[in-house]
């Protein structure tokens, strides 16, 4: 698939199927998203999955061309989710399930949630899901993983 980097991209049937997956699918190589589709709810729902791109959704059927033309595109550049938006509880219940959470964009070193060691090292930049890593505690020897810290 050739770049689709700023360019922007009208997809019908936006909300489900192949036309939701091609709104994913160009939206992460860059492209401005105006999603159409007959479904508000399912299109809201796209919205919040691209929060952080530019994309815009209008509800309109396709087969009706003054709709169409009726239909209003307007792009949100929603500020995307971050760990730095988390709450202090928020913190406090992930440290509780063994889980270090980065305090701010440019992270201090990890530190263990089971003993609050800092002697701790990097096993596997590749934890579970791909916003996590797995470190090692040396000194109470316990394996935890950490939220990587936003770039």
């Amino acid at each position: 698939m050739s770049s689709f980097r700023d360019r922007a991209v009208l997809i019908t049937g936006a909300a489900s199927g192949i036309g939701r997956q091609m709104a994913l699918t160009l939206a992460a190589e860059g492209a401005r998203i105006a999603a159409l589709d007959l479904q508000g709810e399912a299109l809201d729902t796209l919205a919040k999955e691209l929060a952080g791109k530019p994309v815009a959704t209008a509800v309109a059927d396709v087969t009706d061309l003054p709709g169409v033309r009726a239909a209003v595109v307007e792009y949100t550049y929603a500020e995307p989710w971050t760990v730095e938006r988390m709450s202090a509880r928020g913190r406090e219940r992930l440290t509780g399930y063994g889980l270090s959470v980065p305090r701010r964009r440019f992270a201090e070193p990890p530190v263990c949630p089971y003993c609050g060691s800092r002697e701790v090292e990097l096993d596997s930049l590749f934890g579970p899901t791909l916003c996590r890593a797995t470190y090692l505690c040396r000194s109470c020897k316990n394996p935890f993983e950490r939220f990587k810290p936003p770039s």
